[in-house]
This record gives C-alpha cells, sequence and structure tokens, in this order.
C-alpha cells in the first residue's frame, strides 16, 4: 500500500503533514520506501508532526522528533517507549466516575496533577499500603526510615507494596519524631541515558537531591526526559513510561544542565548521552552559558597525559561541542594539538612560539613516547620543518634515553631512521652506550652502518 494511501486511511491531513515536515527540515517523500514494520509508528510520529507550529514548538519537540524521523528513515527500530512531546498541550484527562475504584479511600485527591521537580521532593519505596483501610507506609530513601501514608495525601491512585514513589514529609502529630509522607506521587521524571557498555538503561530522578547515584533499569530505552511508574526489584527498576506525561521545558534544560556535568567527566562511557544533552542545550543556551557548562571538563582534559588524551580524543572529537574547541587547541603547540596531529587530524604541528609550550614539547610530550614512536614523530617532524632547533633537541632527546634492540626488525628501524638523521644533523655523536642489544651481532652492523663510533 502506498504511503499517500495509508495517510488517507488514517485521516492523516497530508498538506498540514508536508508543512509540519518542512518545519524541521524533512520531506514526506523521503518516507515512500519506509518498510512496512516501521509504518504503525511512523505515523504517531506523523501525527505529531501535523500540529508543529514553528512559532509556539518548542524546540526541544522539533529536535526530538527529527531525530526520530531520521531513525525510521535509516531502518532503525523505534522504541515503544519513546517520549516525543507533543506538539500540541496535552492535559490528564480524568477518571470517569464510571471507572473510578468504588472503594472511597483510593478515590482521595487522584486528579490533582503532581509537581514534579522540587527541592522539597523525596524519593522512596512503598513499604506497604492497605487499600482497604486506607493507609500504610513508606521508606524514605532521602531520611533512610519509614514514613506513615495515608490515602488523603495521595495524589495518585493506585499504589502498592514496591511501588517507587515521591512525596514530601511533614513531622508526625501522633508520633513525636517520626515522619509523615505528603502529596504522595507515583509518577516519577526521570531522565534516562545510556553506556555504551550496558544492554539496559539508566536514569536519574528529576529531584534535587537524587542526581548522586544513578539507577539501572531493568530494560533498554531512548535516551531522553520521561515521566514513570517504576517498581522496586532487586535494585533496579522494572518501569513503564507515561507518554501523555509531559516533562517541562525549563525542568529540561535545568536537570539537563546538572546531569551532563555529572556524566562530561566520563565521555568514553557516556559519549551518545552527552551527545544528546549537548545538542539539547544548545537550542536553548546562550553559547557562554554552554562554555561555562564545558570549562571544568575541558581544563581537567589538558590535565591529562598523553596517552590518555590519546585514548580519549578518539571518541570526544565527534562531539559537537568539543568540535569548536578542538579546532582552537589546533592553532597552538599543546598536548591536545599533538595528539591531534599525531593522528593525522592536523596538518602541520605548530612551532612553539612561547616558553610554555617549549616546556610542554619537554616535559610533557618527549617523556610519554617510547623510542618506537618517538621515531616515527621525528621522521615526521623532520619532513615538515626540516632541521630545526625543535627537531635537533628532540633527536638528543631520543639519543640520551637509548635503543632497546632485541630483534632484526628494530635494528632495522633504527639503522633507517638513522640515515636520515645522521645527515640532517652529522656532528651529533652515536656511542655505543646509546644502545641497549640482546645480540653482540646487532653492535656490530651498527658499526658497520657508521651508526656507532667506536667498539669497545
Amino acid at each position: 500500500m502506498e504511503l499517500n494511501n495509508i495517510l488517507n486511511t488514517e485521516n492523516i491531513n497530508i498538506e498540514q503533514l508536508q508543512k509540519g515536515l518542512k518545519h524541521i527540515g524533512l520531506n514526506l517523500s523521503r518516507f515512500d520506501g519506509v518498510v512496512e514494520e516501521q509504518v504503525p509508528g511512523l505515523l504517531e510520529l506523523f501525527k505529531i508532526a501535523i500540529d508543529i507550529d514553528p512559532k509556539t514548538t518548542t524546540k526541544f519537540t522539533k529536535m526530538d522528533l527529527r531525530s526520530k524521523l531520521e531513525k525510521v528513515l535509516k531502518g532503525q527500530p523505534i522504541n515503544n517507549h519513546s517520549n516525543t512531546v507533543a506538539a500540541k498541550e496535552v492535559t490528564e484527562k480524568k477518571i470517569p466516575a464510571s471507572d473510578q475504584p468504588k472503594n472511597n479511600h483510593q478515590t482521595s485527591n487522584v486528579n490533582r496533577q503532581p509537581q514534579l521537580a522540587s527541592i522539597n521532593k523525596k524519593l522512596g519505596k512503598v513499604k506497604f499500603f492497605d487499600s482497604t483501610k486506607g493507609f500504610g507506609y513508606v521508606h524514605s530513601f532521602t531520611d533512610n526510615k519509614d514514613c506513615f501514608i495515608h490515602v488523603s495525601k495521595l495524589i495518585t491512585s493506585g499504589i502498592d507494596e514496591d511501588d517507587i514513589v515521591i512525596f514530601e514529609t511533614v513531622a508526625s502529630r501522633k508520633k513525636p519524631g517520626e515522619l509523615d509522607a505528603i502529596k504522595v506521587s507515583n509518577k516519577i521524571p526521570v531522565f534516562i541515558f545510556n553506556k555504551d557498555s550496558s544492554s539496559k538503561s539508566f536514569a536519574y530522578p528529576l529531584l534535587d537531591n537524587q542526581l548522586e547515584k544513578e539507577i539501572a533499569l531493568t530494560e533498554k530505552y531512548e535516551t531522553g526526559f520521561a515521566t514513570v511508574t517504576a517498581h522496586y526489584r532487586a535494585s533496579s527498576w522494572r518501569t513503564s513510561v507515561i507518554p501523555s506525561e509531559i516533562i517541562q521545558k525549563a525542568e529540561s534544560i535545568l536537570f539537563g544542565k546538572a546531569i551532563i556535568v555529572k556524566l562530561l567527566p566520563n565521555l568514553n562511557e557516556y559519549k551518545g548521552t552527552i551527545e544528546w544533552l549537548t545538542s539539547l542545550l544548545q537550542t536553548e543556551l546562550k553559547e557562554a552559558e554552554i562554555n561555562s557548562i564545558y570549562i571544568d571538563v575541558i581544563n581537567n582534559f589538558e590535565q591529562k597525559t598523553i596517552p590518555e588524551i590519546n585514548k580519549e580524543i578518539k571518541n570526544i572529537k565527534d562531539i559537537s561541542f568539543f568540535k569548536i574547541y578542538l579546532e582552537e587547541k589546533k592553532k597552538t603547540l599543546n598536548k591536545i594539538s599533538f595528539v591531534l596531529w599525531a593522528m593525522g587530524e592536523v596538518e602541520k604541528l605548530p612551532n612553539p612560539s612561547k616558553q610554555e609550550e617549549v616546556d610542554i614539547w619537554r616535559f610533557e610530550v618527549l617523556p610519554s613516547l617510547d623510542w618506537k614512536t618517538l621515531q616515527q614523530v621525528l621522521t615526521k617532524l623532520l619532513s615538515e620543518q626540516g632541521p630545526t632547533k625543535q627537531v635537533e633537541e628532540s633527536y638528543k632527546y631520543l639519543i640520551g634515553q637509548g635503543w632497546e634492540i632485541n630483534s632484526k626488525e628494530e635494528l632495522q628501524a633504527v639503522t633507517i631512521f638513522l640515515e636520515a638523521f645522521k645527515t640532517a644533523f652529522p656532528s651529533i655523536p652515536l656511542e655505543e652506550t646509546n644502545y641497549r642489544c640482546n645480540a653482540n651481532q646487532f653492535y656490530i652492523e651498527l658499526y658497520n652502518s657508521g651508526s656507532i663510533k667506536e667498539l669497545s
């Protein structure tokens, strides 16, 4: 069945859809080849795209919707738990009187909208709740103690043992020193994220005091902000996303800033999540504010050793914000520009222009390289610069460190290297003590090639 026929069958206004897709930089004709298995998910996204308004729809909504539609175009599955925010305002539907539980204890305050993130909110687990008598206890993770719950203090219905809830506490009137839970809700606002090394997702509850420890989930979800119900299960949460519950943009930005600062020190582990958060923040924050978020991680990155930078830079160089940062670092001689040059990302290594840059080369770069790597670096540097002072001093450093030759292959590599450098720097002497060979024959061959002045 052709896509237009499917859209007509589903009563989706094609003209309006084309306008909505245009607002997020897509064209309806690109979706003609979508496989049948993806059509149901695609239709749900189209229903959101119809309501895109360039003046009122948030950048986050448009960015999130485009991201999911591009997954469809690439043939990637759309997670059933995805939390794309509808372009129109979503209001919670009240429970019809005929569908409400007959037990009066379970109907108190169920239609009240919960406050999402708040400095006063606490996180806990229902220890037990007697729906017939209308009371129970919740264990507060924040206070590490049990708090009394009365049904009149619930703002969502149907809580059960081991449900995760958010709530506030007040001093108990009946039991001095104890706490009562109020404004209890089982709708938990969270940020769901993924590690490259894990097959399951993790979450941070969007509460000011709950970003210290990530929570393991029992399934894999797409990265993003969502409202969930959760059941505590062997230190993990078994969750269900509530698609109609929207995390307000202001809260997404507020917590997004705090979460990215927490994840940035582990760039390798959270690369995908950091890129997602970066894209979100760049749509809403000014450049100066973005820079302030990254400044600490940039400073820490520059303090790492050459091997550490070399290991991590491969994973971060494609992250949008770091592209800008790395372009700036390429202009001067530093540890980062050296690593990028060695990787072939910089055409020519910048010459040291300050004493600070000379010191970085002498005391950071050179000591981090074994003789084999240093030979490769100096060969490349000589071809770029010729016999400059920097190349000469680096060559003397290598001679001082010496060569450890344990095979014919290593001997051949040293001999080829020295042919070029003896020509470039003929006055620099080479002694027998500059080599550590595991075979006497290697010393003889080095002498015969002119790489040792005298043999003992």
